[in-house]
């Protein structure tokens, strides 16, 4: 039998609420990262710098000038991780 595969359920009104002053980069670091936490499961100890390498990662930032850019990414996006209701 196989097993169910991760289903997420979205409010299109509040999900363009929520994002509709965020670019483009943005909204899609956070989709990426929020499919990533459905297949695997939510990300822990999400503010240490080892996670952030592994973030940003997730989201194709891995040189240099990529983990700067996700820095400004996540001052966008991180606190949509911090809460527990999402």
């Amino acid at each position: 039998m196989k097993e169910e595969e991760p289903f997420v359920e979205c409010d299109a009104y509040e999900f363009l609420i929520d994002t509709i002053q965020w670019t483009t980069e943005e909204v899609g670091a956070y989709f990426r990262l929020r499919m990533h936490e459905c297949v695997a499961g939510k990300f822990t100890d999400i503010n240490s710098p080892e996670t952030q390498v592994i973030l940003a990662g997730l989201c194709k930032y891995r040189d240099s000038d990529g983990l700067r850019k996700w820095e400004t990414i996540w001052n966008t996006i991180g606190y949509k991780f911090e809460r527990e209701e999402y």
